[in-house]
């Protein structure tokens, strides 16, 4: 998955060009019209947008392109709200099959303990089937919470309108965990999947320094479960120009 991520602060027009990137191939003009109410629904919030996060996604028999508007918050309010509250919506279609699309919504949950958290991660993932994952996400939690307090994390709820999809995201990023110190629940994410040994050496670094993110997880539309890790946002000495924010966002990708 590649990510590229903006603030649009005064950048409509840069936001625009990089919107007629996301171009359908050839031989797909045809449904250019099944694109274009996605977007134009997406257009119709830029300008109450503080960050856009452009994401593209290729798997065996599908190619995803994505496009997530994020409203601004004050992240040290958050924990003083008491009613959960949209923080961000996600537009995304299939390339080659631009009516299957879906918008994505995501809720903060504000004012949560550990106990909750760990309720809604179980109830997420459905099943015992999934323990390892639970787990995986539980002691990812826990030691983010040795670092930090509980009202510094920030816990969402990601829907699929009335979809099947059920997922979470837990944003820890304030916690400063690096990559490298996440080596077990990791392990315990690749075992439930039956990823070899030898994929996990290849793919995980224990010596990553990247910050540890946020990790998501749930079921997705076709009832399989899923995680991901996310990290390597660094925090930028200047953070009022879009290229200072577009250099953070491309260092941030899946484990």
């Amino acid at each position: 998955m590649c990510n590229v991520t903006m603030r649009e602060t005064d950048q409509n027009n840069e936001v625009k060009t990089m919107l007629r990137a996301f171009t359908l191939p050839a031989g797909l003009a045809d449904k250019k019209q099944e694109k274009e109410r996605l977007l134009v629904s997406f257009q119709k919030i830029l300008p109450d947008l503080s960050f856009v996060h452009f994401g593209y996604e290729e798997r065996e028999n599908t190619c995803g392109y994505k496009i997530y508007g994020e409203y601004g918050s004050n992240r040290k309010a958050i924990s003083q709200m008491k009613a959960p509250f949209l923080i961000g919506l996600g537009f995304k279609w299939d390339v080659f099959q631009p009516e299957r699309q879906v918008t994505t919504k995501y809720l903060c949950v504000p004012g949560l303990s550990q106990a909750s958290m760990h309720a809604r991660i179980e109830d997420t993932f459905q099943t015992q089937a999934n323990a390892m994952l639970i787990d995986a996400s539980k002691d990812i939690l826990r030691q983010s919470l040795e670092k930090i307090a509980i009202n510094e994390v920030i816990y969402l709820v990601v829907s699929d309108g009335d979809g099947p999809r059920r997922s979470f995201d837990i944003n820890v990023y304030d916690a400063g965990i690096r990559m490298q110190h996440i080596g077990k629940p990791v392990r315990m994410i690749f075992q439930h999947f039956s990823i070899p040994e030898s994929v996990y050496g290849n793919i995980y670094n224990p010596r990553n320094e990247y910050l540890l993110g946020h990790i998501s997880g749930g079921v997705d539309r076709d009832g399989k479960a899923f995680v991901s890790i996310y990290g390597g946002l660094e925090k930028q000495e200047h953070k009022n120009t879009a290229n200072d924010i577009r250099r953070a966002g491309n260092g941030e990708g899946k484990v």
